[in-house]
Formats: structure tokens, C-alpha cells, sequence
């Protein structure tokens, strides 16, 4: 499979219809993307749930770009091993992302304040996905927590999530969020965070969708403020490739 470095293998009694690459690489980035940027509502945090909830937002107060490697592990129900993929990511606040998944990239996400564009190079595929189109779907739902960015405010976040009293193993916290809305529950049933204990930058994030597949993002060498140039946040799609929006306007 292109987007892992091990071969699954298959349970065919379990295998349906439909799984195919291209469902596998839409799946893996847009449970990726969902890892990262989080708007959320909880009853009554506790005190150390509130203290390192504000410790977060504080960290990220001068945060005007981001940027890191990404190692990857999906879990789906239809496999029986996961699979594995290394990447990159780039993020300018408030609104824009790039996402690659593969080496050389064989999966790139790119949003801009309007839409969210997935290119397949190899497939030479484009797919657009409008954020700001009136509908009640849950996958656009679910792409509305696209809009928050990194969060910055308590009162945002816990609008939308529960938030668990936090876990701190080793050098890490780990906060666990559910999401309170019934449509973005139809999508994913929880989202782990992964907090440097000392820093509080964003060490991981782990997704768990209501179909049972699970995706864990591990970030390292990240670097806050980088260099990062507008051009990266253009889709380039030339000629060649076929652009299409699978889920209508």
C-alpha cells in the first residue's frame, strides 16, 4: 500500500466494497486533520483540567506558525496490522495547513479559509471540500472544528467537548476530549491529546471514529514560528489532474 511501510494483511471475510485507495488516503487525512485542530464543551472541569487547559492556550499566545514531522499509525477494522506513514506539516494561524503523507508525498491536505483540498500526485486527483457551504452533514461538522485553528480559548473549547481530567505519564500530559455535538459524534467518538509536560507544545494526537478505526499523529521536532512561504498553501493542480468535489457544494 503506498501510504504504509508495511504491507497489512487483509481478513477477507471482513474486506467490503469500497476500500480502496483512494477511501484509505481521503480517511487517513482527514482523521489527521481532525487530530490537530480542536474547538470543544465540558460539565464543571476540574481545577487541574482548567489549569492545564490555560497553560495550553498561554504556550500558544505568540503562535503564529508551526511546523513538524508526523509519524503515523492507523488501525482499521478491516486489517489486521496497522499502517504506518511518515510526513510533514506546516501551520499558519488562524486558518491554513499543509499536510503531507508519504515520501515522496503521495497525500497532500491544503486548507485555506475557504475550502480544503486533498491531492493524490501519484493518481494525479484533486478533491475539494467547501468549509463555508450551509449544511448539517456530519463530516462538515466535523470540519468545522477545522475552524478554531489551535485553540487559544477555554470558553471555545469547552463549547464543543467534554474534557477529562488530565493524565500525566512521564513528560506528558494527556487530555481527552468527546465531542458533545450528536452530528460530530456520528463521525468520531473521542480525540486524545498528547501535551509536553514542561513546554506544553503539542507532542501527539490520537482520533477514534465511530466506525472503529482509530489514527494516532506522533510530532516531533517541531518548530513554533517557523519561516513558512504563502505558496505552500496553494493547491498546485495542473492540467493533468482531475479535480473533483465528492461531496457536493
Amino acid at each position: 500500500m503506498p501510504l504504509s511501510h508495511r504491507s497489512p494483511t487483509l481478513r477477507p471475510d471482513r474486506l467490503r466494497r469500497g476500500n480502496t485507495l483512494h477511501r484509505l488516503a481521503k480517511g487517513w487525512v482527514v482523521a489527521s486533520f481532525l487530530g490537530l485542530v480542536f474547538s470543544a464543551r465540558g460539565d464543571s472541569p476540574s481545577a487541574t483540567t482548567l489549569a492545564v487547559l490555560d497553560a495550553w492556550f498561554a504556550a500558544q499566545k505568540n503562535l503564529q506558525t508551526w511546523s513538524a514531522e508526523v509519524h503515523q499509525t492507523r488501525w482499521l477494522p478491516t486489517f489486521t496490522q496497522p499502517l504506518t506513514s511518515t510526513g510533514h506539516v506546516w501551520v499558519a494561524l488562524p486558518d491554513r495547513f499543509r499536510w503531507e503523507l508519504g515520501r515522496p508525498a503521495q497525500t497532500i491536505a491544503i486548507r485555506s479559509p475557504s475550502d480544503l483540498v486533498l491531492l493524490y500526485p501519484r493518481l494525479r486527483r484533486a478533491e475539494r471540500y467547501p468549509l463555508k457551504a450551509s449544511a448539517t452533514a456530519p463530516w462538515r461538522e466535523a470540519l468545522a472544528l477545522l475552524e478554531a485553528g489551535f485553540p487559544t480559548r477555554r470558553e471555545t473549547l469547552l463549547e464543543r467537548f467534554d474534557v477529562r481530567e488530565p493524565i500525566r505519564t512521564n513528560d506528558l500530559y494527556l487530555l481527552v476530549l468527546t465531542p458533545r455535538h450528536p452530528a460530530t459524534r456520528k463521525l468520531l467518538t473521542g480525540i486524545s491529546i498528547h501535551l509536553d509536560s514542561r513546554t506544553y507544545s503539542l507532542a501527539g494526537t490520537e482520533v477514534t471514529f465511530a466506525d472503529g478505526m482509530r489514527m494516532r499523529s506522533d510530532f516531533v521536532d517541531a518548530v513554533s514560528n517557523p519561516t513558512v512561504e504563502n505558496s505552500l498553501f496553494e493547491p498546485d493542480i495542473d492540467p493533468t489532474y482531475k479535480v473533483t468535489q465528492p461531496l457536493g457544494p
